[in-house]
């Protein structure tokens, strides 16, 4: 696994890259550990696959939220491999908006490549994000095996749900305004907030819980 000589030694983070690939691998290794036909579907939206199911030698860029939650999780004392279950849940979590959100839409490309649900059906497509939801909920669970207590376990659930209705909250907005002739600057901006910037609080706030901040902290960083 790339950086894993680092995680374990905590060594100083090379650079960006570097610490987009620690999110990449434990990505990666998540999902091959799973067994099913859909599991493949979801590497292709990470695009790691192609349609075919062949591996792609390719780093996505959707891993920018997994590195700010790592490097909140280091600003705030708190060692990387702390906030790894936290930053892969928040990348999940971003993947199964992006699955959503090209249904929605109706838009048949994503990044260059045909959408989710343009190649397996809107359907599937749905149960592709559904199940992107699930395992980023299932993630943070594993920030029991770095030492975080319960409690701050279920408070970091908290957080992750909060942010996905958030999400919803602003999706539902700008479908609305799809339908308007017009569209007042402040309604747009709010709509917009929570959609481009619950992920990013998620994120943040994921990453100090993850390093045992206390709430004033969390909060701080969430804003």
């Amino acid at each position: 696994m790339a950086g894993e000589e680092n995680l374990e030694g905590e060594k100083t983070v090379q650079s960006l890259d570097h610490l987009r690939e620690f999110v990449s691998d434990y990505l990666r290794g998540l999902l091959a550990d799973q067994r099913g036909p859909l599991y493949p579907i979801m590497e292709y939206a990470f695009g790691w696959r192609d349609q075919n199911g062949e591996p792609v030698t390719r780093l996505t860029s959707m891993i920018q939220r997994g590195c700010l939650c790592l490097l909140i999780c280091r600003a705030m004392g708190g060692e990387i491999r702390q906030g790894i279950p936290a930053a892969r849940a928040v990348e999940l979590l971003h993947n199964f908006s992006m699955v959503h959100d090209d249904i929605q839409n109706g838009a048949p490309e994503r990044e260059g490549r045909p959408a989710v649900w343009w190649l397996w059906g809107p359907a599937q497509g749905i149960n592709v994000g559904d199940g992107l939801h699930a395992l980023a909920r299932l993630s943070l669970l594993g920030l029991e095996d770095c030492g975080v207590p319960a409690l701050r376990i279920l408070k970091a659930v908290r957080i992750l749900d909060t942010a996905c209705l958030e999400l919803f909250e602003g999706q539902y907005e700008e479908l609305i305004f799809q339908e308007r002739t017009q569209v007042l600057p402040g309604a747009y901006f709010s709509a917009a907030a929570k959609r481009a910037g619950a992920l990013w609080s998620c994120a943040a706030g994921l990453g100090a819980l993850a390093a045992e901040a206390d709430e004033e902290t969390i909060a701080l960083c969430q804003r």
